[in-house]
């Protein structure tokens, strides 16, 4: 009996394994970053996933996305997870100060609200962190606004009208967030 529920979960595991790379973002603009960005990334990202005290497989599942996306091994996630829940002071504080300064920084507050989201339940703790993550950014509340709304529109599947946002910074070219356009198959044209 015992081999026939694992061999279930092997297949679980596999279809699981599947999906994660079947759902990378080709086009996620974190791919070129030089690794130590990326693992910064993901750390803060990781510390959002449990910023509400409850980390949910599909949070861990785009976390896992997001591993596979930047060529970062699938075992990686288990250090994630570990460093969400037992954050250190110093390591936190050079996890923020290694984050993009650069456009991308409106990226990762485009995949802090797909993964706050992922389990769809939008947390004031992980509204928050988000809040302080741009603040440290230097993003203002009405760009952080702007990328909210973006969000909104991409998860309602409603790109159609979108060439460039308007920041109090500048103009944010969409085409940054083609990696979501691919995704949910939004036609921005």
């Amino acid at each position: 009996m015992s081999n026939k529920n694992e061999g279930i979960f092997d297949i679980v595991k596999m279809v699981r394994e599947i999906n994660t790379e079947h759902l990378a973002f080709a086009l996620h603009p974190g791919k070129d970053m030089e690794l130590e960005l990326k693992l910064a990334y993901l750390n803060a990202l990781a510390l959002l996933m449990n910023a509400d005290a409850e980390i949910h497989d599909r949070e861990k599942e785009y976390l896992a996305t997001l591993l596979y996306t930047f060529d970062i091994p699938k075992e990686k996630l288990d250090d994630l997870v570990q460093f969400s829940m037992n954050p250190d002071k110093e390591a936190v504080l050079e996890v923020i100060r290694s984050l993009p300064k650069d456009e991308m920084k409106y990226v990762f507050l485009m995949d802090c609200f797909m993964l706050s989201n992922a389990d769809e339940n939008y947390s004031t703790e992980e509204k928050g962190l988000i809040c302080e993550y741009a603040r440290s950014l230097l993003i203002t509340k009405p760009d952080e606004k702007r990328i909210q709304i973006l969000y909104t529109q991409i998860q309602q599947r409603n790109g159609s009208s979108l060439k460039t946002i308007k920041l109090d910074s500048g103009k944010l070219e969409i085409k940054i967030f083609n990696y979501l356009f691919q995704h949910f198959q939004i036609d921005i044209s």
